[in-house]
């Protein structure tokens, strides 16, 4: 039998992610679920770096701190710059990034083939890079695998699949390392190239699915905590335009929860409330926030794991998490 115990699954959406999933978890270990301790970490864009950060054994303090500005005039360890210089340049990367993202977002997905390698230069998929750092991963982590389960989410370019990587992935699926998983999880298509793993072509994970809390249904553990940064808590939730655009990803939540409780799986699903969206506003692809940002999404998931209804479901994910773990 596998060990008993919990999974973590991270949703996306750029730095606020970061610093919003850090506030919670830093809640969570408050309430008694430290997400250190989690079989596997799952991330999706985003929610991969914080996934490989937990797993990596870096403090929720110094995760939340890679993104926050605090006012010190820290630079970004990642620079994001536009990868055009003249109007011609601008509007054949405009041809690339509109076939790339098209062909990620695409419901229908013909058979084509991958465009020859000169046509690909002359007409680039992207309208950013990284300056110096051309691949941004290689400065912040390494090529291994940590100990321990970890699951970085991206889809395939050309078929549209969700691609988990993994350190030892099964047959069939791409082999990459730790730096190619995070960049490719992380590729934003149409705004960041596309990453070639083993073969494929991948693109942020995001494009399936913002969260992709469902990928827990695979794995033994009967118990997983999930966090969305961009969705809302229903409990506390924000007014105007910013619930209207959310209301779309908490639907998703929904029925990605239903899909695991239908599999036996108890979620614990956490997601920001008024407060904490408010102050992010629309920094979702911004590669900075505000340290308030992180400590709003601490208060409001303090209080609602403090509310009646989030201490049942805290008893029976812990109910679920002691309980031997599916063959």
């Amino acid at each position: 039998m596998s060990d008993a115990g919990f999974n973590v699954v991270v949703g996306g959406g750029g730095a606020m992610a970061i610093g919003i999933s850090a506030g919670i978890m830093m809640a969570l270990r408050e309430a008694g679920v430290d997400c250190s301790e989690a079989q596997t970490c799952v991330g999706t864009s985003a929610g991969s770096v914080v996934a490989a950060d937990l797993r990596m054994g870096r403090s929720l303090d110094d995760i939340a701190a890679q993104v926050c500005t605090d006012g010190s005039g820290d630079e970004p360890s990642v620079e994001t710059i536009r990868a055009w210089r003249t109007w011609p340049e601008l509007g054949r990367r405009s041809v690339g990034s509109a076939w790339v993202l098209l062909r990620a977002l695409s419901p229908v997905r013909p058979a084509l083939a991958e465009p020859p390698r000169p046509l690909q230069r002359w007409f680039p998929g992207s309208l950013v890079h990284f300056g110096e750092a051309q691949h941004w991963a290689e400065d912040l982590y390494p090529e291994e695998w940590p100990a321990g389960g970890l699951w970085a989410v991206a889809a395939n370019l050309d078929t549209g699949r969700r691609v988990l990587l993994e350190a030892d992935p099964p047959p069939g699926r791409p082999r990459a390392t730790l730096q190619e998983a995070l960049q490719a999880s992380c590729a934003i298509p149409g705004l960041y190239p596309p990453v070639r793993v083993d073969g494929a072509r991948l693109v942020d994970g995001g494009v399936r699915s913002p969260t992709n809390f469902d990928v827990a249904a695979k794995l033994p553990q009967r118990a997983v905590v999930c966090i969305s940064s961009v969705s809302f808590d229903p409990a506390d939730p924000p007014i105007g335009p910013q619930r209207a655009l959310r209301t779309f990803l908490n639907r998703q939540v929904l029925r990605e929860v239903r899909h695991l409780r239908t599999h036996g799986v108890e979620p614990l699903v956490l997601r920001p409330g008024r407060t904490a969206l408010e102050l992010a506003g629309a920094q979702l692809f911004s590669g900075r926030i505000t340290s308030d940002v992180v400590e709003a999404a601490y208060e409001g998931a303090s209080a609602r794991l403090a509310a009646p209804d989030m201490q049942r479901r805290l008893d029976r994910f812990h109910a679920a998490a002691s309980e031997p773990a599916a063959a």
